[in-house]
């Protein structure tokens, strides 16, 4: 939604001679039957760069402008956090242990115009679990727009990729495990209100099974 001064950009109150768009999309979902070897999944804890609790967060923040003198190359703007992976100790109606298992099944990367970068990392070894980055060609996971059909819209972004993992490939983590985000955006101009988080699922592991 967005919002003008209707004192300057209208000339009637109800602004009834600005041309009014009517706007169609469209959505395939795809999906498969459970069985019995279907695992529940949850939210996730984390993990957004205002946050620094399970799920605390103002979500959205600002892009300051970078200095009169910065060099080009480094115009950008980083921000982090560290989270747990997932909830513990805080849901009456499961109550699960810090110490209890989850696994990650899905990571989306979620950002705004003039993102360069989303990466998530485990906290404790450093290793990255997740990351898009802007290239040249949007192989990298970030799509800008370079055309004027649907989808392709002339410097917009306009996809973002994300992680999935299989029962078999994900990686299993203690509930109360950090994980940390790390958010790159271009700092030319001043951005407000964008957003820097992953939209995160996991499923509860067999409690027995060891870490690796």
């Amino acid at each position: 939604m967005f919002l003008i001064d209707t004192d300057k950009e209208c000339k009637t109150p109800d602004c009834a001679e600005k041309l009014v768009d009517e706007v169609y999309m469209k959505f395939t979902f795809h999906y498969e039957d459970a069985n019995d070897n279907t695992r529940q999944m949850e939210g996730a804890a984390c993990c957004d760069v205002t946050s620094s609790g399970q799920g605390d967060e103002n979500i959205e923040h600002d892009v300051t402008k970078c200095a009169e003198g910065t060099p080009p190359e480094e115009f950008v703007f980083i921000a982090e956090s560290v989270q747990p992976i997932a909830e513990f100790g805080r849901r009456p109606w499961s109550k699960p242990k810090a110490s209890d298992l989850v696994d990650l099944v899905f990571a989306a990367p979620h950002l705004h115009w003039a993102g360069n970068s989303l990466e998530l990392f485990d906290h404790e070894t450093n290793k990255t679990l997740c990351a898009v980055h802007r290239t040249p060609d949007n192989s990298g996971g970030i799509m800008y727009g370079t055309g004027s059909e649907a989808g392709n819209e002339n410097g917009y972004m306009t996809g973002l990729t994300p992680c999935t993992w299989g029962g078999g490939d994900a990686p299993r983590f203690r509930r109360d495990h950090k994980l940390r985000t790390r958010a790159v955006y271009n700092a030319t101009t001043y951005h407000t209100g964008v957003m820097s988080l992953w939209l995160m699922q996991v499923a509860a592991a067999d409690q027995s099974a060891v870490v690796v």
